[in-house]
């Protein structure tokens, strides 16, 4: 069983945060393959059985078809929490969902950043981000693996990241790319190495994969992490907001 995962239904956000965790400040604003994505969790379920289903981006809603990956998801995953994770700046587009939001029993889940523009009214859960922290990223790639693995928090939480047929120890390591390519970086890894591939791959070695150091953890001073936080703001893309 996989306890929790999160992935994008879009890489667009209307919302750049300092530091963004999924690095949706640099992504390329599209959204994902509404054939591809039911393709992918119906082969999910076939193998897995899943406690918690974030969907989120980018911002969620920007994917004017953001109700039907709703659907599917809970179509596939019947007996999972599934939770659409916005900004709630565009919760007026859940309005006339309401009633079926509620009766598929999905979690709106709005991350509070303490802005006047956020419609919290159509939340059911507000999980708290008026701090954000460094994920402090050492580009020098000198930190021990495994300590760096003990220490992290998203680890410690089993937060794992879902894209594109792929699992992902975190979010960071499923979406590196897009830090790589804005600034230029080549850090020597490739980055679906760091992911499996859920059709090439038993449930147990997903499993076993996702709960093991990767090579981007040489990357990572996630014990650093946890003394980084400050109060959120609009990120104005230095490589300073993302590293130590």
């Amino acid at each position: 069983m996989i306890p929790y995962f999160e992935t994008h239904i879009t890489e667009a956000c209307n919302l750049k945060c300092r530091g963004c965790s999924h690095f949706s400040v640099f992504a390329k604003p599209k959204h994902k393959d509404i054939e591809e994505f039911e393709r992918e969790f119906k082969r999910l379920s076939d193998i897995e059985e899943v406690g918690i289903i974030r969907l989120m981006g980018g911002e969620p809603l920007l994917n004017p078809n953001f109700m039907e990956y709703v659907r599917i998801a809970r179509r596939y995953f019947p007996e999972s929490k599934i939770c659409l994770v916005t900004n709630g700046i565009l919760g007026d587009r859940l309005v006339p969902y309401k009633q079926e939001l509620e009766d598929l029993d999905i979690n709106v889940t709005i991350s509070e950043y303490h802005l006047d523009k956020q419609k919290r009214e159509v939340a059911d859960e507000l999980h708290e981000k008026g701090q954000l922290y460094n994920i402090s990223l050492d580009p020098t790639g000198s930190q021990n693996k495994n300590k760096a693995y003990f220490y992290c928090d998203i680890r410690q939480n089993n937060w794992f990241y879902y894209m594109d047929g792929r699992f992902y120890p975190c979010c960071i390591a499923g979406t590196i790319q897009d830090f790589w390519d804005h600034f230029g970086l080549d850090w020597g890894i490739d980055q679906k190495s760091l992911g499996i591939d859920i059709f090439e791959h038993t449930a147990e070695e997903i499993e076993d994969f996702i709960h093991r150091p990767c090579e981007l953890c040489r990357f990572c001073d996630s014990k650093n992490r946890k003394y980084s936080y400050k109060p959120f703001e609009i990120s104005e893309e230095k490589i300073s907001e993302w590293t130590v």
